[in-house]
This record gives C-alpha cells, sequence and structure tokens, in this order.
C-alpha cells in the first residue's frame, strides 16, 4: 500500500517494510533478474526464421525424450508450438541454430554457433541495461562461450549441455523490464526505443537520445506468424493464455512457467494490445505462483483492460487480483474468461 509511506506515519511504515521478509521496497521491475522461461521461445522463433532454420509451417516432434512437456499434443508447426509452448519443438529450433557448423567437431560447431546466437539475443535489449536511463537497471544475463568455458573449462561442452537456454531457463536471465521491452519489440515488429521514465512534458520534445530506434536483425514480415500464435495463446480454447482474454480488445500474450528448483514456479506473461496500432507492452512476473496462466496472465489482462478501457467491466477478474494475498495460490481456479465465436 503506498499509502503508508505518506503522512506522518511513514518513518515508521518504512522500517517496517524494510525489514519485511517478502522485500517489498526492492524494485524487482529492474532489480530482479528472473529466468524469463516460455516467453523467450517467442525470440527463438523469430531469429530462427531470419536464418532460415524454421518457417511457419516447419513441423517437429514433440519428443518428451529430450526435454519434458505438457499436454497432449504430439506434433506441432511454429503456431501450435507456441500455443502449447511445446518445449521438445523449440529444443530442436535452437539445435538448428547453434549447429551450424558440421565440418567442426562437436565442441567447436558448440562454440562457434552460441557465439553468433549470443549476438542475436542481444539485439532484442537482452544482457544489457536498455541504455541506462533508468536507475538501477541490471544486465541479466545472456550466457556466451567465454561464461561456459569458465563453468566447464574449454572443449568441455556442447549444446546437450547447455540445451535448457532454449526454452528460457538455464543461466539466461532477464529483468521484468526487459521482458516488457520485448513485448514492445513485438508490438512495433522489430525495434525498441531506449525505456525511460517520463517526468512531465515540454515544448522541447524528447531529447535526442530517446528518439533513436534499436533494430534488431529480423525482417519485420517474421513478426506477423508470432503474433498470430500470440494472439491464438489468448483466443484459442486450448491456449495456455486465455484468462488474459478481455472482449472488444485483440490482446497478443505469452506465458511462462519458471522453474525454481524445490519452490514454486514463477508465473510469468508478456502481452501487447491491441494488436492492430499497439499502445501498451506488458510483463507481469508472479514469484512462486505457478503457471504463468493462472496469475500472470489474469493480472496482464487486468493491465491491459484498465489502460486501454479506463473502466474494468470485468469486476470478477479485478475481484479475484485484486483481493489476493501474497504469497500467491497456484491453483487458480478462475471462471474461464468467455471467449470469441469460432
Amino acid at each position: 500500500d503506498g499509502n503508508l509511506l505518506t503522512g506522518t506515519s511513514r518513518g515508521a511504515a518504512y522500517d517496517s517494510l524494510a525489514k519485511h521478509p517478502w522485500k517489498p521496497l526492492y524494485n524487482r521491475a529492474v532489480r530482479g533478474t528472473y529466468r524469463p522461461g516460455s516467453i523467450f521461445k517467442m525470440v527463438q522463433g523469430l531469429i530462427a526464421m531470419e536464418q532460415g532454420s524454421i518457417s511457419p509451417r516447419t513441423h517437429i516432434d514433440c519428443n518428451r525424450d529430450i526435454i519434458g512437456c505438457h499436454g497432449g499434443h504430439t506434433q506441432d508447426d511454429l503456431r501450435r508450438a507456441v500455443v502449447h509452448s511445446c518445449n521438445p519443438y523449440f529444443y530442436e529450433v535452437m539445435r538448428r541454430m547453434v549447429n551450424q557448423h558440421p565440418d567442426k567437431d562437436k565442441f567447436d560447431n558448440a562454440r562457434l554457433g552460441l557465439g553468433w546466437w549470443t549476438e542475436r539475443i542481444k539485439d532484442f535489449g537482452l544482457g544489457t541495461d536498455l541504455g541506462g536511463h533508468i536507475p538501477g537497471t541490471r544486465l541479466g544475463l545472456v550466457p556466451d562461450t567465454t561464461y561456459y568455458n569458465n563453468i566447464y573449462g574449454r572443449r568441455h561442452w556442447t549444446f546437450r549441455t547447455i540445451y535448457s537456454i532454449s526454452i528460457g531457463e538455464g543461466e539466461l536471465l532477464a529483468t521484468p523490464l526487459h521482458m516488457a521491452n520485448l513485448a514492445a519489440i513485438m508490438a512495433n515488429k522489430g525495434w525498441y526505443m531506449e525505456p525511460h521514465l517520463i517526468r512531465d512534458i515540454g515544448g522541447k520534445g524528447k531529447p535526442e537520445s530517446l528518439q533513436v530506434r534499436h533494430e534488431v536483425a529480423v525482417s519485420a514480415t517474421h513478426f506477423d506468424p508470432i503474433l498470430d500464435a500470440m494472439q491464438a495463446v489468448i483466443e484459442d480454447k486450448s491456449g495456455t493464455g486465455r484468462r488474459a482474454y478481455t472482449p472488444g480488445i485483440t490482446t497478443c500474450g505469452k506465458t511462462g512457467t519458471v522453474q525454481n528448483r524445490n519452490k514454486a514456479d514463477h508465473s510469468v506473461f508478456m502481452a501487447l494490445a491491441p494488436r492492430k496500432s499497439p499502445q501498451i507492452a506488458v510483463s507481469v512476473y508472479v514469484e512462486y505462483a505457478g503457471a504463468g496462466g493462472d496469475w500472470a496472465a489474469p493480472i496482464a489482462g487486468l493491465l491491459v483492460e484498465k489502460y486501454l478501457h479506463g473502466d474494468v467491466p470485468n469486476t470478477e477478474r479485478e475481484r479475484r487480483v485484486m483481493g489476493a494475498t501474497y504469497p500467491l495460490d497456484p491453483q487458480f481456479a478462475e471462471v474461464e474468461p468467455t471467449q470469441p465465436a469460432p
């Protein structure tokens, strides 16, 4: 409650909050670094299409002997792989991207392929301070060849050693700000402005440094298949993000369920809306709250609805979100939202 930090009692309240075990004063939006989970699959799909490793029509088996998955699907194209959040699909996508040098041995093949991949990922602002305009922004981590050499030793690791980063797990780390920036890149079909806070609006306009577009090395034509999939994540009956659906707003989104060792998974969602002429890009990261569709998706849907409509006709969703107590129950038994006609 922000009111605790105003008025005559703010000193005592601040001291209490500073000592609270949940660390409510810690700016997780820019200081917290987390595995992005399955929202990272959007980036993988984009750079793979640009490279030519896959197309939207590429079908890949859901081989769960390689990496775990969920649901009843057995083979997907790119769109369905995003809707189902298929782990084996994106494992194979990254394997194809990294294995670019079949004439080399498996160690040099992995080293050269990962070097190429790392540069493509950093184009999206991951592993950077995004311009550093928001104080305290941490870099996160995009692991490179030096990183893995330091862990395993030179010529002691291959793609099979590091494959968990293919689905946004493993050593890959990002802040919620990085994740919201990914949503902005999707909305803009390939570029972003450096994130910054607005104090006031004057007659001189934006500083020149804030008017520079950062282009990613992916053709704008590759974004439509990903956006089709992200829209289906919310509108499809089998989509993992259907609880973010809001009537009258075409929202594109992606869920993530991030492993957290022996504790409850983190719930993740990123979204943009409306799809045509987007006005908002958002990421939601809820610690220890289970699947991305359970808590992060409805919270994101509520934020989008409030921002674009100014009010929230869906009072049931607002009641559940605003009435929740932390830590959140991973078993989010919300009534399914009204879906669009098939």
